[in-house]
């Protein structure tokens, strides 16, 4: 549960955060990787038969498991 609450505030961070001046988080400059604390939030889209998928990666930083 702690995994998925984690994904649902880091896409909404990549979604309304416009500035990089915040201590806790950082958004790369093409706006696809988060990194939120000891976290790595990366969002790739794949397209299989004409559909979008937005998928979002959530990984550790220093590796290790939940």
């Amino acid at each position: 549960m702690k995994k998925y609450s984690l994904l649902f505030l880091s896409l909404l961070l990549m979604i309304l955060s416009k500035v990089n001046g915040n201590d806790f988080y950082s958004i790369s400059e093409d706006g696809k990787t988060l990194y939120y604390l000891n976290y790595i939030v990366e969002k790739k889209v794949e397209i299989d038969a004409g559909f979008e998928n937005h998928i979002m990666i959530l990984k550790r930083k220093t590796g290790g498991g939940d």
